[in-house]
């Protein structure tokens, strides 16, 4: 019913620590769970042919140790329909699957400047996002290509206003924001921009804020940073901020404060 009230059936794998949870679907309404965990710290994914009620997995996607984990997959209905692309914080940090999830591709480097943290988007057209926690968004035009090794012709350093911190209030043991992409699918002027927004620290006495900026050329320049909280106040935190696009365009952000 749209998310008015809930059944929990359950845990997905009894007994079993999972942690950095990811939920994601494809067009035809499967559902995927990824999770790091298990009997070593790997990944694992978890499939759902009936909404939820009953899973199937897990499937190991990647054996060893890994962190902050994300994936996404394609619904354009183009050629990389239900690819699935994942990223994590290690090296070698990027790999893909074409038939759901059931296999991966060797993994392969991203260009970009630090370990990940981040996340990725498809936008309308294909073309593949992934972000990292120096804001930098790098883009592959060729990733939905099941039969190219894909390839991140585009890696560009982008301004938020602040820098992306770890540790200390209000999360002594870890992050205090995660950047977040997404591309916009609808059909108006806004179609196929690229949006990224993080909590960081600003180069203002305020110790956090949630600040955002755009792109409308498919990530090869970018706006000036936008403050999206609009407290006047320099000394609270607004924190793990998170960012969605509905299919007409709208942006949604939510955060802690």
């Amino acid at each position: 019913d749209a998310g008015q009230t809930w059944t929990f059936p359950g845990s997905l794998w009894p007994g079993r620590f999972g942690s950095d949870p990811v939920l994601g679907a494809d067009s035809d309404g499967t559902f995927y769970y990824m999770a790091i965990g298990g009997d070593n710290p790997g990944v694992r994914l978890f499939k759902s042919l009936d909404k939820g009620v009953a899973w199937d997995g897990p499937i190991s996607v990647n054996a060893a140790f890994i962190d902050k984990e994300w994936f996404t997959i394609d619904r354009t209905g183009g050629i990389g329909e239900g690819h699935m692309y994942l990223t994590w914080s290690s090296q070698r940090q990027f790999t893909r699957s074409v038939n759901a999830g059931l296999n991966w591709m060797t993994p392969i480097n991203i260009p970009l400047d630090t370990t990940v943290w981040g996340t990725l988007s498809v936008d309308p057209d294909g073309l593949l996002y992934c972000c990292d926690r120096g804001f930098r968004v790098a883009r592959s035009s060729n990733a939905q290509d099941g039969s190219q090794t894909p390839a991140f012709e585009q890696s560009v350093l982008t301004d938020l206003g602040g820098s992306l911190s770890f540790g200390g209030p209000p999360n002594p043991g870890g992050l205090l924001g995660h950047p977040w992409v997404a591309t916009d699918h609808s059909s108006g002027p806004t179609r196929a921009n690229v949006y990224l927004l993080c909590a960081v620290n600003p180069s203002t006495p305020d110790p956090q804020d949630i600040m955002f900026t755009r792109s409308t050329d498919h990530g090869a320049t970018w706006s000036r940073p936008v403050r999206v909280n609009d407290d006047s106040t320099t000394n609270t935190y607004q924190w793990f901020g998170c960012m969605a696009v509905a299919p007409g365009g709208r942006i949604d952000v939510a955060w802690y404060d």
